[in-house]
C-alpha cells in the first residue's frame, strides 16, 4: 500500500507531461496574424491593418520577411479571378508588429510572414479580400518574379470568401505535421492527428457574441509544428456570424402570419368605408 502511494505522484507527473505534449505549448508558440481593421482611404483604396503576434521576448527577430500573393478580381458581376496572380514583398523592420497593407483594386490577398530566431523558423499566413478602386499599389512593396516556397496551410475551398460560424473549414498542407492544433481566441479547442489526405476539418461553433453585429469576429488559428526542421507555421482567419445558419424560421413565420392576418383585418375593415362598396 505504501509503495502504491509513492507511485501516485510519479504516475501523475507522467500523465501531466503526456497531456502537455499532446496539447502543445499554446498559441504563443506560433507566429500568427490578426486582422485589426480594414478602412477605405480618401483616394478610394483600402488600408488593411494587421498585427503580427508573438511573445515579446522574440523581438527583434533575427530576420523578418513579409511576402504576399495578389489574385486580382473582377470589379463587378459574379467575381472570380481576373488576371495572373502577382507576388510582392513588403518592406518591414525586424521588430515590427503592425503591418499596414494598401490595396487599390479588388483582389484576394494571401499574406505570408517568415521569421527566424535562434535557429528556429516561424511562418504565418492569412487570407483577406479587398475592393479598392484607386488603381495604385502598396508604396512599401516590391514586385517579385516568383514566390518563395514556404510551408503552410491552404484552404481547400476555391469559392471561400469568409469564415462563418457553423460552416466547416477544410485546410490542406504538404508539410504533414504530426498534429494540428486549433485555437479560438487564443484557447486550444481541438487537436487533430495527421491523416492520409493531408486535410484537416473544423467547424467554428455559433457564438452569441457574434450575433450582435456583422462586424464582430473571433480569432481562429490553425497551427502545426515540424520539430525535425525546427519549424512552426500557422494560418489565421477571423470568424464572423453565420449568414443564414441562426435564423429563427419558426419565429419568423409566426411574425409573418400575424402580420398577414392583421393586414387582412385592416383591409376588410377599411373596405367597408370605400365609395365603390355602395355602387
Amino acid at each position: 500500500m505504501t509503495t502504491f502511494r509513492r507511485m501516485i505522484p510519479a504516475v501523475g507527473l507522467v500523465f501531466w507531461l503526456t497531456c502537455g505534449a499532446a496539447r502543445g505549448g499554446g498559441v504563443d508558440d506560433f507566429l500568427r496574424w490578426r486582422l485589426i481593421g480594414q478602412e477605405t482611404t480618401p483616394d478610394g483604396g483600402n488600408a488593411l491593418s494587421f498585427a503580427l503576434e508573438s511573445p515579446p521576448e522574440r523581438l527583434p527577430w533575427e530576420r523578418l520577411e513579409i511576402v504576399y500573393h495578389s489574385f486580382p478580381r473582377r470589379r463587378s458581376g459574379s467575381g472570380g479571378i481576373h488576371g495572373a496572380p502577382e507576388v510582392y514583398r513588403k518592406n518591414v523592420k525586424p521588430d515590427q508588429t503592425r503591418i499596414v497593407l494598401y490595396s487599390g483594386r479588388p483582389e484576394k490577398i494571401e499574406l505570408n510572414a517568415r521569421a527566424e530566431k535562434n535557429g528556429d523558423a516561424y511562418y504565418a499566413r492569412t487570407l483577406v479580400f479587398t475592393y479598392g478602386d484607386s488603381g495604385r499599389n502598396d508604396p512599401e512593396s516590391e514586385r517579385l518574379d516568383s514566390a518563395p516556397s514556404w510551408p503552410g496551410f491552404i484552404l481547400a475551398s476555391e469559392s471561400f470568401y469568409r469564415a462563418q460560424a457553423g460552416s466547416e473549414l477544410i485546410f490542406e498542407t504538404d508539410a504533414r505535421p504530426a498534429r494540428v492544433e486549433i485555437f479560438e481566441e487564443g484557447s486550444l479547442v481541438s487537436t487533430q492527428a495527421a491523416n492520409d489526405e493531408g486535410r484537416y476539418r473544423y467547424t467554428p461553433p455559433h457564438d452569441p457574441k457574434l450575433l450582435k453585429t456583422w462586424r464582430s469576429a473571433k480569432s481562429l488559428v490553425f497551427a502545426g509544428e515540424l520539430p525535425e526542421r525546427r519549424t512552426r507555421f500557422s494560418f489565421y482567419l477571423p470568424v464572423y456570424r453565420a449568414f443564414y445558419g441562426r435564423i429563427d424560421y419558426r419565429g419568423g413565420l409566426a411574425v409573418l402570419a400575424v402580420s398577414m392576418l392583421g393586414a387582412l383585418a385592416w383591409t376588410g375593415w377599411r373596405g367597408r368605408k370605400f365609395p365603390w362598396r355602395s355602387l
